[in-house]
């Protein structure tokens, strides 16, 4: 099946938003296991994964800016 060049910039950008979702999504995983590998017990709701997702996507993500977001998530 060949798509239209618009058509298929638009199937692509599905495809990378989908990809990108799955890493996030691994990410926020692996935060939530960090933290009880550490004897510190979470339990995020959606909306706080929902804004860590959000702010691994910033370009101003920082290393503190994503230790606040880990702070509010409480047991």
């Amino acid at each position: 099946m060949q798509f239209e060049p618009a058509v298929g910039m638009q199937v692509a950008r599905v495809r990378l938003a989908a990809e990108t979702g799955r890493i996030f999504t691994v990410a926020c995983a692996v935060a939530v296991m960090y933290l009880e590998a550490s004897n510190i017990p979470v339990s995020p709701t959606r909306e706080q994964l929902t804004a860590l997702a959000h702010e691994l996507n910033s370009p101003r993500c920082t290393a503190d800016r994503i230790a606040s977001f880990l702070r509010t998530w409480k047991p």
